[in-house]
């Protein structure tokens, strides 16, 4: 399932959310007077005069302007059954607690050991579905928030790669880095995890680094020659997710 989000928001989630195409424009007509040189030369060169005009300012009215409110668009339910419709109905409740900044009943949406674990900081305003609607479990690896406690990290990665090794199943994978001081050691312990549960890795994506640690990780799998390691890198948790159940 490929989602494709919309969004009518700003950074902050108490903000009004408009959709505004106003111009406004503001005509000034400066009155002058520029008085006429008088020279005294003597010679046959006529001279110029410069005649100054008046202009009177004509008034402008900028028209008022009264924005619509965006109002949510949702999955048509008529369109689906079974299995498919449990789907669509749990999309547009999504849609519909997160534009009435519900956040009591959208956590009820979220499973237990899910990689969303908190409230959207935006406003859905329409869903696109392409494609057949698929599922698929993923596994979330949280190394995030261990701050600079490094050794407790390293003793997390580890019980991690028992637990998966232990499945013996192809997982889609989300790591989550958010609030962990990450250094050369910290992603070299990384790689070398990945690595150790690699054949058990169907899909991998992290969160949490930015563009310098991203180039760091790509360059000591790169020196590793960890090329199957393939990660892509995503900011909001939700796309990360999205893009591991979708098949393509």
């Amino acid at each position: 399932m490929i989602l494709s989000l919309l969004t009518a928001c700003g950074n902050q989630k108490d903000a009004k959310k408009y959709s505004i195409d106003a111009i406004s424009t503001s005509n000034e007509t400066i009155n002058s007077e520029i008085p006429s040189p008088t020279i005294q030369i003597d010679s046959a060169t006529p001279i110029a005069t410069i005649a100054a005009e008046t202009t009177t300012p004509t008034p402008s009215s900028t028209p008022t302007v009264t924005p619509d409110p965006i109002e949510p668009v949702y999955l048509d339910e008529e369109n689906y059954e079974g299995d498919e419709l449990e789907i669509i109905k749990v999309i547009n409740s999504r849609i519909k607690y997160v534009w009435e900044e519900n956040e009591t009943e959208y956590m009820k949406l979220i499973y237990e050991n899910s990689p969303l674990s908190s409230f959207p900081s935006y406003k859905v305003a329409k869903i696109n579905l392409s494609g057949d609607i698929k599922g698929g479990e993923v596994h979330c690896l949280k190394y995030g928030s261990f701050f600079k406690e490094h050794i407790r990290l390293f003793e997390t990665m580890k019980a991690e790669e028992a637990f998966i090794k232990q499945t013996n199943k192809s997982l889609r994978i989300w790591i989550d880095l958010y609030d962990t001081k990450i250094t050369r050691e910290v992603l070299v312990e990384l790689v070398e995890s990945l690595n150790r549960i690699g054949k058990h890795i169907h899909k991998l994506t992290i969160v949490g680094l930015n563009f310098r640690t991203k180039w760091m990780l790509n360059s000591l799998i790169k020196k590793h020659d960890y090329h199957y390691l393939s990660i892509a890198y995503f900011v909001d948790p939700e796309d990360a997710k999205t893009w591991l159940v979708n098949e393509k």
